[in-house]
């Protein structure tokens, strides 16, 4: 799977996470339109978003708690994030039994993963080789403005037993292929230490990150994460964090890619310039069902939620390709 050490993790996969954080085993993605008093003045909750013609990044890694030979591939996620802001989609993707939930398996068949590459960072779903700068590569990808097929927005709402949310889709050209649309729920800014029987220390092999324990976070031992010549993501002493860790997905009667655009589409699977999903009249609500233990309310940490549009390319097995996205708080 994620790598040979990866696997062993994954195979392991407790009872007790079974406790700590079920996968959303139900979920729905309606079309229907919310009921009026849901928002003030009965507005549909997408109406009034912009979606920009900007194409993002995708990044993703894969790492875990416990990760001896893991490089600092989220490093490079937060500081592109911080160098190029709202222009990167991250996720996060962990092996081992602490903050691993099964759908990541399915987002990782996304990945050709170079087994021989111990760098496991993925920008749009395609593996940086050894020795390339990952930043140099989204500066040239910036810097080279590509215009999109499509943009990505979304709204956000929650209730007691749900995170919802609202995508918005805009078309850019005109085309017959295979989109999905799903959201996914992210624990991020979470401090790397153990909260009672959940333990999220982060355990290493890199000089500049010293292990915590008994309640003590691992710490930076240096200044890390350059952003420009005079600012640094974190400085010595600084707990190490974690950052877009995928949780959880809306789940739906196809798989974790979540919904085809094809059946919101009046016209099925032939896309205009100018066409427009997730508004009142092609109404997208991506419940995601809060599970009976909720994670993020058991550590010091933030939510995040990322929408994406996946292309399906048929094969065997099938391969969902990364087109655009869209990154916010919850």
């Amino acid at each position: 799977m994620f790598n040979d050490k990866h696997t062993d993790r994954m195979k392991r996969f407790h009872w007790r996470y079974a406790v700590i954080a079920p996968v959303v085993a139900l979920g729905m993605i309606a079309c229907e339109t919310p009921d009026d008093k849901d928002e003030p003045g009965g507005n549909y909750p997408s109406n009034n978003l912009t979606v920009q013609e900007t194409q993002q990044i995708g990044m993703t890694e894969i790492t875990a708690v416990d990760c001896g030979n893991c490089l600092a591939t989220q490093l490079a996620m937060e500081i592109a994030k911080a160098r190029y802001p709202g222009r990167i989609i991250p996720m996060s993707l962990h092996a081992g039994d602490t903050l691993y939930t099964p759908f990541q398996n399915d987002l990782y068949l996304t990945l050709g993963d170079d087994m021989s590459n111990t760098f496991k960072l993925f920008i749009n779903g395609f593996q940086v080789p050894q020795g390339v700068d990952p930043l140099e590569q989204i500066q040239v990808m910036i810097e080279s403005e590509t215009p999109p097929s499509m943009g990505v927005a979304h709204a956000t709402r929650e209730n007691d037993t749900a995170w919802l949310i609202y995508p918005k889709v805009k078309l850019y050209v005109d085309n017959q292929l295979d989109y999905y649309v799903q959201s996914y729920v992210m624990l991020d800014n979470a401090i790397a230490k153990q909260y009672g029987a959940v333990d999220l220390t982060q355990a290493s092999s890199l000089a500049e990150l010293q292990a915590g324990g008994g309640g003590a976070p691992s710490v930076w031992t240096q200044n890390v994460g350059e952003v420009d010549s005079v600012t640094y993501l974190y400085s010595q002493g600084d707990p190490y964090m974690h950052h877009d860790v995928a949780l959880y997905a809306g789940v739906n009667d196809t798989n974790v890619y979540g919904l085809p655009l094809s059946t919101i589409n009046p016209l099925g699977q032939n896309f205009f310039v100018g066409d427009i999903f997730g508004n009142e009249f092609t109404p997208i609500e991506i419940a995601v069902p809060k599970p009976d233990f909720d994670l993020i309310d058991h550590v010091d940490g933030e939510i995040k939620v990322a929408t994406v549009v996946w292309q399906r390319i048929p094969g065997t097995p099938d391969v969902y390709v990364f087109v655009n996205g869209y990154y916010s708080e919850f």
